[in-house]
């Protein structure tokens, strides 16, 4: 499973925009009055305004180099404050061999840049820029009934990468096990 485009929706489709291009350094490809797009690597975030009142919160995971995870910090440190846990500004999942880091964007979406030391190419670039994103890595799913959407997977063969079936209570990530993508 790829993810390879994304909508994300939004009510501050200007604000996001120079947060994508201003602080992070992306190109918008594609736009209008409504939308913008934007290549994360192989693969396309689309933002789409959208005016609501009700307030949602996406988390998407950006894949990088699985040697570079170092240089990605230092650099996202100059562009954004990191979000911390227990005083920490960065998690080792020792499960599937990763390296993670996340911030905030203008909507207060959580962005996480992961190098996955065993999945994800290497990079001999000498600075790390936007140009080491190789794709979309995770994507949530913002639902109202978010079990049902992922029974709704699971019977198209997009079952837990673990192999266990759907727990209600806790985090579940879908796809291949050893995969690069997950929802």
């Amino acid at each position: 499973m790829r993810i390879t485009e994304t909508m994300l929706y939004t009510n501050r489709l200007d604000e996001m925009k120079r947060f994508y291009t201003e602080k992070l350094g992306l190109s918008v490809i594609e736009e209008d009055s409504t939308s913008f797009r934007i290549n994360l690597g192989e693969d396309t975030l689309v933002f789409q305004e959208a005016a609501t009142v009700q307030e949602r919160q996406y988390h998407f995971a950006i894949n990088i180099p699985s040697n570079r995870f170092k240089e990605a910090k230092e650099w996202i440190k100059s562009r954004v404050s990191l979000l911390r846990e227990d005083g920490e500004d960065e998690i080792y999942f020792e499960g599937i061999d990763a390296s993670s880091l996340y911030f905030y964007d203008a909507d207060e979406n959580v962005v996480e840049l992961i190098a996955r030391h065993s999945i994800n190419r290497e990079s001999d670039a000498e600075v790390f820029s936007t140009d080491d994103f190789l794709g979309i890595g995770e994507m949530s799913l913002t639902a109202v009934d978010p079990l049902h959407v992922a029974q709704e997977l699971t019977n198209i063969e997009i079952h837990r990468r673990d192999g266990k079936p759907i727990d209600e209570h806790h985090l579940n990530f879908l796809g291949a096990p050893n995969s690069d993508t997950y929802i």
